[in-house]
């Protein structure tokens, strides 16, 4: 039953991606896969990726204090690889209509990490789970640590134009290349939510008997 509802899961997050993903919005899908792989910010996403690598290969050795058969690594990396989705899902346009898509998206992505850890790692996914969440929170700190700052400045900036009635044009330009407001919460969301959700089902794992037909988590193992 576990599995079904995981692989249920899993259909939705990704249908939910889709949608957010051919949603119309601003700004082109290819301009902000451009913008955000060769933009200013590539350091910053290059700096999450390799941090995410870096716990993953750490997680590795079987010798001592090590011991062999950990999932945690392995839980790390799906996080970090959805949090990577989910930052390019935060950069784009969260205005009017587009903020339904993008909010979608949020968290599907937070759903996709856990149910993918949960399918991979039947046998005892608790360790898959807390490292998914760590990877995808330790993704969505970094780049919310670098985008929410330079956000908060361009609606300053932008605020005090209008204010006085103007809206420079090099303004545009900075807030377009820099990151769309709402980027930071974005990626707030996506955190939240997944660090609930694999909270979730590891404290339902953990609660549940493990021989049990008669509960949800029963035939899980």
């Amino acid at each position: 039953m576990a599995t079904i509802l995981a692989v249920i899961a899993a259909v939705a997050a990704v249908v939910g991606l889709v949608y957010a993903y051919v949603s119309p919005q601003e700004v082109p899908r290819r301009t902000q896969w451009k913008a955000l792989l060769t933009g200013e910010l590539r350091p910053v996403l290059a700096l999450a990726a390799g941090a995410t690598v870096a716990l993953f290969l750490l997680s590795l050795p079987s010798g001592k204090p090590f011991s062999p058969g950990l999932t945690l690594g392995w839980g790390v990396l799906i996080g970090g690889l959805v949090g990577l989705y989910a930052w390019f899902e935060a950069s784009g346009s969260f205005a009017g209509e587009a903020a339904s898509a993008r909010t979608v998206g949020m968290l599907a992505a937070a759903a996709l990490g856990p149910a993918a850890a949960l399918l991979i790692f039947r046998g005892y996914p608790n360790e898959a789970l807390m490292g998914c969440a760590g990877g995808a929170v330790l993704v969505a700190a970094i780049g919310w640590a670098i985008v929410r700052p330079r956000e908060d400045g361009i609606g300053a900036r932008e605020a005090r134009s209008e204010e006085r009635g103007v809206r420079s044009e090099n303004g545009d330009r900075v807030a377009a290349e820099a990151a769309p407001t709402g980027t930071g919460r974005g990626l707030e969301v996506f955190a939240l939510a997944t660090a609930a959700v694999c909270a979730g089902c590891v404290l339902a794992i953990l609660h549940f008997p493990r021989a049990h037909p008669g509960h949800v988590w029963g035939g899980y193992w």
